[in-house]
């Protein structure tokens, strides 16, 4: 049963893939360039909380 009643299964699968296609999308960056901003760890923390939120709600 989900816990947050307002968003139902299918909102938190298409979050969780928008997360992960943001994850992979940062990784071909960080492969083809030498330089690395720090915004895109930034980026890589909140995608992966948000990720560990997600499943948190949906087994819950």
């Amino acid at each position: 049963m989900l816990r947050d009643q307002e968003k139902d299964e299918a909102y938190f699968k298409y979050a969780l893939e928008d997360k992960i296609n943001h994850i992979e999308k940062i990784n071909e960056y960080l492969r083809s360039n030498t330089g690395v901003p720090v915004s895109l760890y930034e980026g890589l923390y909140s995608d992966l909380l948000g990720i560990l939120l997600i499943n948190t709600r949906e087994k819950t």
